[in-house]
């Protein structure tokens, strides 16, 4: 029985860079960094080695999205020598000087960051029982555990990668968001900013959550890019001006007037990774020269390209689209204001699910995303937004359960979280494949009123009567009862409809998800106010989720006086 050979290589520390990102752009050239790294890798040639995984994208750009992950795998063929490893590495790194910045060194890229290489060698009966792709993580995950010390900041890397280059005085000049060998596409920038030399870079947050009002105010908005350009050129922070007003969300909102929304102050970050990739990979037939292999990595790369569009199209910013693995900025309504967030994020676990793997070879093999999003304030520190985003996907929506019609579904889930300007905050979590979500978007879509005073109400009267709703919140009849006594104002009936579709959201959650009564009437049709615990942890979930609902769709149309601490 024969042995095959396999390398692997990884590249970090992706997340411990990427965490440290305060700006659109370094958070940005972090992750395009390390695809660019890959890039060159898989590009390259390593004698006696055949490269597996990822595949060259076809696409020259996937409007600025880093596309490729921090990992490549290798085939070996007889006579490998793995001392070839280091001066293919050194050719990558040289190569990676050469293309990105002329204010950075080598040894500043060696001692910054880590390449580890695994090499195995199995049997076809050990590779039968568990892929190379498994045997290989498994090892890289060991290799990663033995961090080395960085004599080189990692943040100064990132700052001189933004970096146009040096003047006499050594002050970094830093307009650019773009790699320095790459001509911009006009498609890759939302905006052309400094009409004279028509520079292309990545909007700052404040451009970002006030792009669906670019269409009405284009003109005046363009004046505004054009001088936060100018700011930006010489100071992140804005510093060194004091005597200059510049901050542009207030100029923004001075402009839109009573356009102006308080959704408008706030970025979505968005992180997503993909359920089922796993049972696929488990199942692939590996002994055919590994074709399936290179058709998988084909197919995800064919959903990176369509992701990062979608993004775009809606007004985002795609940070990262590597397969199932995504990272965007976006505004919470789209450019139109035609679509929502969560509107986007279905359409992506929708094309991802039906029709990534369309191949006979992937057939029966059920596949969706998980999403963390993270929702804030404008002035919120950049790097905590990303990181909620992504203890969101990781620790919530990748782990979520819940038990629909009998039935427990796992994972494919929206874990959301609203930050508040004033430190509040709300959150929760949806399963895409449940009659919850699905009444949840329809609320969404229907709920068109500028009216907040109706959500207001209705979630203050709510709140006070929660225990009532553990009684009474699985049965239509007497819910329907209890909103007509309690929500007979003209503001409801005037919005009849919505009410009628908020208390089926109500019956749905408290059916799917029933309150255990501490009672000896336990399970008895005449258990009264007396018998419920307001601190039981299923009726605390059940109003949380419910609320945590409404509450992002009194969010989507509050104005910018209104309250924010809803």
């Amino acid at each position: 029985m024969g042995t095959k050979k396999y390398l692997a290589l990884s590249i970090g520390p992706i997340f411990g860079l990427i965490n440290q990102s305060k700006t659109v752009r370094e958070l940005w050239v972090s992750s395009f960094m390390f695809s660019e790294f890959t890039r060159y890798f898989i590009e390259g040639t390593l004698d006696k080695a055949k490269c597996l995984s990822p595949v060259k994208s076809v696409e020259p750009t996937t409007w600025g999205a880093g596309i490729y992950p921090d990992r490549v795998f290798w085939e070996l063929e007889d006579g490998f020598d793995e001392r070839n490893v280091i001066d293919f590495q050194e050719k990558v790194l040289e190569k990676m000087v050469t293309h990105s910045s002329d204010t950075i060194s080598l040894n500043e890229f060696k001692s910054a960051l880590h390449f580890y290489w695994v090499m195995g060698e199995w049997s076809d009966e050990k590779l039968e029982e568990k892929n190379f792709i498994f045997r290989l993580n498994d090892l890289l995950d060991t290799a990663e555990l033995t961090q080395k010390w960085e004599h080189t900041d990692q943040k100064d890397i990132i700052t001189k990668l933004i970096a146009k280059g040096k003047f006499p005085d050594n002050i970094l000049n830093r307009p650019i968001y773009k790699w320095r060998d790459r001509r911009l596409d006009e498609k890759l920038i939302p905006y052309k900013i400094d009409g004279k030399n028509k520079i292309g870079r990545y909007p700052s947050i404040e451009e970002l959550t006030t792009t669906p009002l670019y269409r009405f105010f284009q003109k005046k908005y363009d004046d505004i890019y054009s001088e936060n350009s100018e700011i930006l050129k010489n100071d992140d922070e804005k510093k060194n001006q004091p005597d200059k007003d510049i901050s542009a969300m207030s100029k923004f909102k001075k402009i839109a007037g009573e356009k102006f929304l308080n959704r408008h102050k706030y970025i979505c970050i968005v992180n997503s990774d993909g359920d089922g990739i796993g049972d696929i990979l488990k199942n692939l037939d590996y002994a055919k020269d590994n074709s399936e292999l290179v058709l998988f990595s084909k197919s995800l790369n064919e959903f990176s390209i369509n992701a990062s569009e979608m993004v775009f199209e809606y007004g985002g910013i795609p940070i990262y689209s590597g397969g199932d693995d995504l990272l965007f900025l976006a505004p919470v309504t789209g450019k139109d204001d035609k679509k929502n967030i969560f509107d986007l994020l279905h359409d992506l676990n929708t094309i991802f699910s039906n029709d990534t793997f369309k191949d006979e070879i992937f057939k029966n093999k059920e596949v969706s995303l998980s999403f963390g999003l993270s929702i804030t304030y404008y002035k919120h520190p950049l790097n905590e937004a990303l990181q909620s985003a992504q203890h969101l996907m990781k620790d919530v929506a990748k782990k979520h359960e819940e038990k629909i019609n009998g039935n427990v579904k796992e994972k494919n889930a929206i874990a959301f979280k609203i930050q508040k300007h004033s430190g509040q905050y709300f959150e929760t979590t949806l399963c895409i494949d449940s009659e919850f979500y699905r009444l949840f978007m329809e609320l969404l879509n229907e709920y068109k009123t500028d009216d907040s005073r109706y959500l207001t109400s209705l979630m203050f009267k709510m709140n006070e009567l929660k225990t009532i709703l553990a009684l009474i919140g699985r049965d239509e009849g007497k819910l329907k009862t209890f909103f007509k006594n309690n929500f007979n104002e003209k503001v409801h009936e005037e919005n009849k409809k919505l009410t009628e579709k908020i208390q089926e959201l109500i019956v749905e959650q408290f059916s799917q998800n029933r309150v255990d009564f501490d009672s000896p009437k336990k399970g008895n049709c005449d258990l009264s106010y007396a018998d419920i615990d307001p601190q039981d942890t299923q009726l605390k979930t059940n109003i949380e989720r419910i609320f945590a609902c409404l509450k992002f769709i009194h969010f989507l149309r509050c104005k910018d006086k209104d309250d924010d601490n809803i």
